[in-house]
């Protein structure tokens, strides 16, 4: 293993390459980014992946800040990347578009699109950032403050997706050691020295009075939220095996009979939602409710409580979609679905979109979002119509899966609906 060519040269590169290897378990030859502000934690780790020979590129984003020293810290990155020879991408922010708001929330968003963008075109498989000890005990404490659950006492964890926070097996104080002794260079930010920020604020008093307490107050405070973490795993397991959750291919299924049979029913939901934005508050509304249709929202999913389930998906707008047939072949959906026609003898292949009818080629055919006041005659109802609305009202088909189903319209008429799980249809 390449850790070991390492051995006796730096105990905190021996440190870095061990947690990257067995705890974050990324491979050498896997491709990594960056984010690089060009502070010393940040120029600390680029020192560190470099000299562990992992293939890098780095993302700054500048905030057009603090007078025009945004753009130096932005030069001095770009020319740092320089002399390693690493690809260096840049952003510059419109600082008065993100003070319309909270700048905080507003900065974050706009840097994590960049590096997602930049991702998803260079096909590189982890973004690194350079969160430390520290970082992780400040976002516990103001976690705290919020009445979180577990979730937000340990929302900075080591991996999550294609994030990787590399340098959270060490303190702060390591960090900036590390940079003397291997004469790194770096920008300070003189905003950090400030007490403009939460964060700030718990850094500089509450942090420091810890530590004065408690010399190894930082590592032990990590290790307890380690502790924290496993539990929540430990939980989280439980409630798949007992089986409170079903993840279809779009949507996260709860159980809320089930739910509602377990003592600590109002800890166990909120334990679940808690991570997608719902509060205490949306918990108990949720477990009261009896009204099938009922939604709810956090700020970036929503909820449809639909015969003793609730669904969660991720916010989207509803998108209609329409698209002429003319032959067989591929079409590509609005919603960014495709889907398969055969111009032959009825039928459909099962939890896919792919199905076949006859047409001719006179006929005008449109695949087609339901829409209201849609009327069908089904082949077992001897030529009665009904609406679509009644249809899957009997059908016990919920909003969400409503928003995604598809008729095959010829000639003005509605021949088929796509989307049902049901024979006769």
């Amino acid at each position: 293993m390449f850790v070991e060519y390492y051995q006796g040269a730096n105990i905190m590169l021996e440190d870095f390459l061990s947690y990257i290897v067995e705890e974050l378990s990324i491979k050498k030859a896997e491709k990594l980014l960056l984010a690089v502000s060009g502070g010393v934690d940040s120029m600390v780790m680029l020192d560190l992946f470099h000299k562990s020979g992992f293939y890098l590129e780095v993302a700054h984003v500048n905030h057009s800040t603090r007078n025009g020293q945004s753009d130096k810290d932005a030069e001095f990155v770009k020319e740092a990347c320089h002399k390693l020879n690493v690809p260096c991408y840049i952003k510059v922010l419109d600082y008065d578009s993100l003070s319309k708001g909270n700048f905080q929330s507003n900065a974050r968003d706009a840097r994590y699109s960049f590096f997602e963008s930049i991702l998803q075109e260079k096909q590189i498989d982890y973004l690194a950032t350079a969160h430390h000890m520290d970082d992780r005990w400040e976002t516990f404490v103001m976690n705290l403050n919020r009445k979180s659950g577990i979730s937000g006492l340990t929302s900075l964890k080591p991996r999550v997706g294609s994030i990787i926070r590399p340098l959270l097996c060490f303190e702060k104080q390591e960090i900036q050691e590390y940079a003397i002794q291997n004469n790194i260079a770096f920008v300070e930010d003189a905003s950090n020295d400030t007490d403009n920020y939460t964060r700030n604020k718990v850094r500089h008093h509450l942090t420091k009075a810890a530590v004065d307490i408690f010399p190894d107050f930082v590592k032990n405070a990590n290790q307890s939220i380690n502790n924290l973490e496993k539990s929540y795993n430990l939980i989280d397991s439980l409630i798949i095996s007992g089986g409170f959750i079903d993840y279809s291919i779009l949507d996260k299924i709860i159980d809320l009979e089930k739910i509602k049979s377990v003592d600590a029913s109002s800890e166990l939901l909120y334990h679940i939602i808690s991570p997608l934005g719902f509060t205490l508050s949306d918990t108990k509304d949720i477990l009261s409710t009896e009204s099938t249709g009922s939604m709810f929202y956090s700020a970036t999913h929503e909820a449809l409580y639909d015969r003793g389930r609730m669904i969660i998906r991720t916010k989207k707008e509803k998108i209609e979609n329409s698209v002429f047939i003319d032959k067989e072949g591929k079409y590509e959906l609005q919603d960014g679905r495709s889907i398969l026609f055969n111009n032959g003898e009825e039928s459909s292949i099962k939890d896919t979109l792919e199905f076949s009818y006859p047409i001719k080629e006179t006929d005008s055919v449109i695949l087609r979002s339901i829409k209201p006041g849609d009327k069908y005659k089904p082949s077992h109802m001897n030529g009665k119509t009904k609406t679509l609305k009644k249809l899957l009202s009997d059908l016990k088909v919920d909003r969400f899966t409503k928003e995604s189903i598809l008729v095959l319209e010829i000639n003005g008429e509605i021949k088929k609906i796509i989307g049902v799980k049901d024979s006769k249809f």
